[in-house]
């Protein structure tokens, strides 16, 4: 691994810094506090690994003398304390990037063949990124994968790698690539300077790049058109895909060769083709400017609702299934009905378009809000159906937010708490986070105040907590640290701070209660698939009365709508539909050796059988098994039981004690 930065410290020794060192310093950074999960998650590395990397960190930034410290704070997280500014600057003062974590390596290798900038081949890959002729065959099998579940191939021609998909997917996969890996990065600093992921230098001119920004910056000006972020980079990306990889005829192959004959246009599409066309030499042919036609659509219908795309009667269809059949047990107010209602039909649109949004919280919501996740999948099934669509995981979880929303809103007094909201950023992180807070929490907060983190000592504090984007030392008020972006991490936290008043004992309880010995599988056969050990255990929940014998074609049938297995944690938390539960229980199936789950390798699975629970419970033993899902050591020490005694003996001991 090659050093990325050195520096000499007060006592004259070298400290260096590696490139994976230098990025989990950014990472830090710039989401400005995290924790050991976190990072165990985005590289894929152990804690004792991340440990000694922090510790080089912590020496490398009091080597600066710039007053920056890295802090460790269990509570808190992990985040840097001074002039971050500083700091900033020598993390990114290097272009000399390589990939450090498997992900870098396989969107790096994606990306050498959608950009095709010179001939790829296993042997040039090997030497680009320092690893073995294993590693990237071994990539290669998962790049494979997914290039395949987005309609295109890999082919090997006389040992050169291409790709080959056809231009209708094409666009639309290397949108979800940039807003997947990318997408949050690769955005406008207030300086207007743009600001670019270091792997993307390997394919881009930084210059032509933000020559196009400033393209679409001033096209929308022009027309007076706001945009979503997710619109506003998936249009940059998109002209910057055309004037990159379709201005040269590089190593991609069309699988559909078939030309669009349509030539009627938004009339802002064809002024902006045009423009672009002058500025920067590249004429579009129809099908390409058909895809940008789309954008266009989408970003009218959102600036104009009078326009003739707005769809009325849709929505209303789709509040209508939201409700179902039984409308005199409609349980859903108002502003869930709307905000959703409006949600789905924006989405409908942009799925049609060819369009996959990104939810970077999807894996971390499925996990913490299981029920709202369930809620949001049985609804796109019948949104699915009557709009001839299909949702991923993304999408459901978006929508599961509403139901979360819902779900919280209804669980919390009516008596709104008032809030101070703290930035160092500026007006515009402060306002932004505001109005998040109005959107998605008004019903529990009021904002009663904004402040910038240097006035909290000269003047007082009448709220009654504190909302800040930063840490604090010694608040004035009980305060809770978020991101701007409020996401549901950031809200479970708000929720923790204003509602302590659960007892944890009684959900360890409740959830300890709801486990049955006589319902705990080993399964220690080496090639198991995960359908053979849910028929074992269906079959022991009917034959001790809580299921009916249905229940096996209910659970199958869910993981092939949504697998519930957690991707890279070995955890799975399978279910099928309460109607084929008689009473509550929680299976068990353990694996040492792995189960094969559509794609995932799992140890453990709690087989979910929660019917007749009330919203308050159910919330409480999800909070509880969370707990020891994210605890590794425990998870380990299951994995590693010998018996089924064994098992309870060392789930009781590490947890319940």
């Amino acid at each position: 691994m090659s050093v990325r930065a050195t520096n000499v410290d007060e006592r004259g020794i070298e400290v260096r810094l590696t490139d994976l060192e230098n990025e989990i310093g950014k990472y830090v950074l710039k989401y400005s506090s995290v924790h050991y999960s976190d990072l165990e998650k985005r590289f894929q590395i152990s804690k004792p690994t991340i440990s000694k990397n922090l510790t080089n960190l912590e020496e490398f930034a009091n080597s600066l003398n710039c007053n920056t410290k890295l802090i460790r704070d269990r509570q808190r997280g992990i985040y840097f304390q001074g002039n971050t500014d500083y700091i900033s600057k020598i993390f990114n003062s290097d272009n000399d990037w390589h990939p450090v974590t498997p992900k870098d390596r396989r969107m790096y290798i994606i990306s050498s063949l959608l950009f095709q900038k010179k001939v790829t081949t296993i042997s040039s890959l090997v030497q680009e990124l320092f690893v073995t002729q294993r590693t990237i065959e071994s990539d290669l099998v998962w790049i494979r994968n997914f290039i395949a579940d987005n309609n295109g191939k890999i082919i090997n021609d006389s040992g050169t790698l291409r790709l080959v998909m056809s231009k209708d997917y094409l666009y639309a996969f290397m949108i979800y690539v940039f807003h997947d890996y990318w997408g949050d990065n690769i955005n406008q600093s207030d300086d207007k300077n743009v600001v670019f992921p270091p792997m993307l230098r390997n394919f881009f001119n930084e210059y032509e790049a933000e020559r196009i920004f400033k393209f679409v910056d001033n096209f929308l000006t022009k027309y007076d058109f706001k945009t979503t972020e997710y619109e506003y980079t998936s249009l940059v990306i998109y002209l910057l895909i055309q004037y990159t990889l379709f201005s040269n005829n590089n190593g991609i192959e069309d699988s559909n060769n078939i030309k669009s004959d349509l030539d009627s246009f938004e009339s802002e599409t064809e002024e902006l083709s045009n423009d672009f066309q002058k500025q920067f030499a590249h004429k579009f042919t129809n099908e390409q400017k058909n895809f940008l036609n789309n954008f266009m659509i989408l970003i009218k219908s959102e600036n104009n609702k009078n326009l003739s795309f707005d769809n009325e009667t849709e929505i209303q269809e789709i509040k209508e299934l939201i409700i179902g059949d039984d409308k005199k047990a409609n349980i859903y107010d108002q502003k869930f009905l709307d905000g959703l209602s409006k949600h789905i039909s924006l989405s409908i649109k942009r799925i049609s378009f060819g369009m996959k949004i990104i939810n970077p919280y999807t894996y971390n919501f499925k996990k913490s809000y299981p029920v709202s996740f369930e809620d949001a999948l049985n609804l796109s099934e019948k949104i699915s159906h009557h709009f001839k669509i299909r949702f991923n995981d993304d999408e459901v979880a978006l929508i599961g937010m509403y139901f979360a929303s819902l779900s919280d809103r209804k669980g919390m007094v009516t008596n709104k708490v008032t809030a101070t909201v703290v930035c160092n950023t500026g007006i515009g992180t402060s306002r932004f986070l505001e109005e998040k807070i109005k959107q998605e929490m008004s019903d529990i907060i009021r904002v009663k105040a904004i402040k910038v983190t240097h006035e909290l000592s000269d003047c007082s504090i009448d709220s009654d907590i504190i909302i800040s984007t930063v840490p604090l030392t010694d608040p004035p008020k009980p305060y809770v640290f978020v991101s701007p972006f409020l996401n549901q991490e950031d809200k479970k936290r708000i929720l923790d701070l204003i509602n302590k008043t659960s007892s944890s004992n009684d959900s360890k309880q409740l959830l300890k209660n709801l486990i049955n010995p006589k319902l705990i599988i080993f399964s220690e056969s080496k090639d198991i698939d995960y359908r053979s050990v849910l028929l074992d255990l269906s079959e022991r929940t009917f034959k001790y009365g809580y299921t009916d014998d249905e229940i096996y074609d209910s659970a199958i049938s869910r993981e092939y709508l949504s697998s519930t297995a957690m991707e890279g944690d070995g955890i799975a938390l399978p279910h099928g539909t309460t109607d084929h539960i008689k009473s509550p229980f929680i299976g068990i199936i353990k694996s040492k050796n792995g189960i094969k789950w559509l794609g995932e390798n799992v140890h453990i699975a709690f087989f979910m059988g929660l019917k007749g629970i009330d919203a308050n419970a159910m919330k409480s033993i999800y909070h509880e098994l969370n707990k020891i899902l994210e605890n590794k050591k425990i998870i380990s020490r299951l994995v590693n039981s010998t018996d089924i005694k064994d098992f309870i003996a060392k789930f009781e001991e590490d947890y319940f004690e």
